[in-house]
């Protein structure tokens, strides 16, 4: 490893869903992230996973959370509707270059990691590891919680989740 400048991979939203939905917030803190670790002397990269395909038990449970929503909260679903186009018909007349600007700016890496064993097999004898960007813990996975990465090492920087208190 290389001690002048160490590695330190970053989990944060996927890349690919960053350009889709247009998230200039993950973008521009994902950049603005990897411009000071490089001040810090250290070498970002941008961990590339993907999520494996849902089991048939946990499509059917996310179909029945999403009609539960919509019977509880019915404007929720016709005002999210309307956002996403209104959004996509914005996209569409007006192109950002999300595509370029990852490309020429973030240090994305290469493979594609699917899979635990993936991750670690490339991560874990990395300086640290980062998890981050809004709404990582919106999901039990356990990437997230970089148990691919020997503890010690793991890091959370702007991390949250959606507030599920009760009462």
């Amino acid at each position: 490893m290389d001690m002048k400048h160490p590695k330190i991979p970053v989990l944060t939203m996927p890349v690919w869903w960053v350009v889709q939905d247009t998230n200039y917030g993950s973008l521009f803190q994902a950049y603005a992230l990897q411009q000071i670790l490089k001040r810090l002397g250290y070498n970002p990269e941008w961990i590339q996973f993907e999520l494996p395909q849902k089991s048939y038990k946990n499509r059917i449970m996310d179909k029945l959370r999403s009609i539960y929503r919509i019977a509880k909260w019915p404007e929720r679903l016709i005002g999210r509707r309307k956002r996403k186009s209104i959004s996509r018909e914005f996209r569409e007349s007006h192109p950002r270059h999300f595509e370029k600007f990852i490309d020429e700016r973030l240090n994305v890496a290469t493979p594609i990691c699917r899979s635990m064993d993936e991750l670690k097999s490339n991560y874990e004898d990395s300086y640290a590891c980062i998890v981050g960007s809004d709404q990582m813990w919106i999901s039990s996975e356990e990437q997230y919680f970089l148990s691919f990465i020997p503890p010690g090492k793991r890091i959370a920087y702007a991390v949250s989740a959606p507030w599920g208190g009760g009462g």
